[in-house]
């Protein structure tokens, strides 16, 4: 009876000892796979990081707009560096003129200015015209459908009125005594007004 109690006993111990053993060598095993697991992690991380450092998300300024208001009107257009310097005036008559601050004190291009020259008979690179539908238009009334074409080449309607610019004058502005339209500084006129004659479609009610 000793003996079996003895050989048991024994038997008992080794059982628990390779017990131990497995416990031990399953707990290294776990301990192991997630320190390569959070290493792993702490790696991917630290890429993530740097590729965002490296590659930081580009945010585009605003960019604050310059307008030219011209009150009597109530409205407004846009001001791009190329027409920085436009400027208008109100002839004697009551029309709307546009010109550009460079052609003021330029010799040969004195037409140029929104007044005109000395008479204030208005002139300058382009003209401020508006209309609403049924107002004359050389002796006929405009339609909707006119006033919407003149637009679409450069104005806007606002409210219950169109408004567009458009070439001043079919004769030439600058002093054709002086110059011809090969001279380089004409050239540099005819293409700061079409700038000008652009931005029509920029306008709107001014604040």
């Amino acid at each position: 009876m000793n003996k079996n109690q003895k050989g048991f006993s024994v038997i008992e111990i080794v059982l628990v000892f390779i017990l131990i053993i497995l416990v031990g060598i399953t707990g290294w095993y776990v301990w192991s796979q997630n320190k390569e697991t959070i290493g792993n992690k702490a790696k991917e991380q630290t890429r993530s990081g740097a590729q965002g450092t490296n590659n930081p998300t580009s945010v585009t300024p605003a960019i604050d707009k310059s307008y030219l208001v011209i009150k009597e009107k109530t409205v407004q257009f846009e001001l791009t560096d190329k027409i920085k310097d436009a400027y208008y005036h109100v002839s004697k008559d009551g029309f709307i003129y546009l010109s550009l601050r460079r052609y003021d004190s330029m010799k040969g291009f004195e037409g140029c200015t929104a007044k005109g020259g000395p008479q204030d008979d208005g002139n300058g690179l382009a003209a401020l015209t508006y209309a609403k539908p049924g107002d004359d238009n050389s002796g006929s009334p405009y339609t909707e459908a006119e006033l919407e074409g003149m637009v679409s080449l450069g104005g806007n309607k606002i409210d219950d009125t169109y408004y567009w610019f458009e070439p001043n004058s079919q004769a030439p502005c600058f002093d054709v005594e002086d110059l011809n339209e090969e001279d380089r500084s004409v050239q540099l006129m005819y293409e700061a007004q079409d700038n000008l004659l652009t931005q029509g479609k920029t306008l709107t009610k001014a604040n």
